[in-house]
């Protein structure tokens, strides 16, 4: 398990600081007896800096550098929440009833790919990210927190992409109304109920990252119809 930490640590080369090509923006996997298996290693980030736009490091022996080493990865965070649960609720009011789901999550971090994809790797010759133009450095000085907007280098993991989330999600909503009974008495129903149900209402989180990308997800909406003869 070491070797196979060791390996992917180093992106399968055995020069730390030139496998550019080989180490990915995101964090490797990596198990280490004794830590959590959804731990996040990264390299700590000490943020941009002022002068030259470029990320600031702190290696393994706690010395700030501007140079990404696999070797100084350690533990940022982990993907557990410290609390996840669910809740809901069912009423009715008269010939209404309504039944509400929701999901939460509390404590735990997460990597943020989508500052890499649309603000530092964004292609500036298309639509773009609003922070690229407003919080990525330009000139000396400046003390933003995404790098030179002129720096086109491979984007590292680093601490600067963990981000704590809280979220609370409507996950599911359905609203369902009795028809008035001497109405449908009149076309021979003895019952008639119209429902209608939609998912993945809202989602409130304290990571603004984008959604779908990799596991898809799709708010809907749906109508039913009970009936009894």
């Amino acid at each position: 398990m070491a070797e196979q930490n060791e390996e992917a640590a180093k992106g399968g080369n055995t020069d730390y600081t030139n496998s550019s090509d080989l180490i990915s923006s995101t964090p490797v996997l990596q198990f280490e007896e004794g830590k959590s298996l959804s731990a996040i290693y990264a390299v700590r980030s000490l943020g941009i800096d002022p002068v030259t736009g470029k990320e600031i490091y702190l290696d393994r022996f706690g010395n700030s550098t501007m140079i990404w080493d696999a070797r100084d990865q350690v533990i940022i965070g982990d993907e557990q929440p410290e609390f996840e649960g669910y809740f809901g609720t069912n009423t009715s009011i008269g010939d209404f009833s309504i039944n509400l789901s929701f999901n939460y999550r509390l404590g735990g971090q997460v990597y943020n790919s989508t500052i890499i994809n649309k603000v530092e790797n964004a292609n500036l010759s298309y639509n773009v990210d609003s922070r690229v133009l407003e919080q990525r450095w330009t000139q000396e000085g400046d003390i933003k927190p995404y790098r030179s907007i002129r720096d086109k280098s491979l984007v590292r993991a680093s601490s600067r992409f963990v981000e704590d989330e809280n979220s609370l999600a409507m996950t599911s909503a359905r609203v369902s109304y009795n028809l008035k009974s001497d109405w449908i008495q009149k076309i021979g129903l003895r019952h008639a109920k119209l429902s209608v149900y939609m998912s993945d209402i809202f989602r409130i989180s304290t990571v603004e990252r984008e959604r779908g990308t990799t596991y898809p997800f799709a708010r809907s909406v749906s109508f039913s119809l009970q009936t009894k003869f």
